[in-house]
């Protein structure tokens, strides 16, 4: 649903309802599961002057690699087509497997 606001949401041992607020309508609607989204700009002022961002402060990543060589990005802050659960779930294990084997690398060089 598309500018739409979640007013309220109701149950008493699980979610049961919403009420939904659209062009000044209230409606109340009926739904076992609801996934939210609480905006589109990406939280990332703690790597300001550091990691390049896009206009809408997502850090700039292919394959949760970022501008500087060990330092990595995982989750919904990085450039991607999908947001959601599942994908910061895998970004984390494939950012820890670029951990890994940064630190491996690293190691090696010592």
């Amino acid at each position: 649903m598309y500018n739409t606001t979640v007013e309220k949401i109701n149950g008493e041992k699980h979610l049961e309802t919403i009420d939904i607020k659209s062009s000044g309508i209230t409606k109340n609607l009926k739904i076992d599961g609801l996934f939210e989204s609480i905006g589109m700009d990406a939280e990332t002022e703690l790597v300001d002057n550091l990691l390049v961002k896009n206009d809408c402060n997502y850090i700039i990543s292919d394959d949760c690699t970022t501008n500087i060589d060990g330092i990595f990005v995982a989750g919904d802050c990085r450039t991607k087509n999908v947001r959601q659960l599942t994908t910061a779930t895998s970004d984390g294990t494939i950012t820890a497997y670029l951990v890994i084997d940064y630190l491996k690398t690293k190691n090696n060089k010592s």
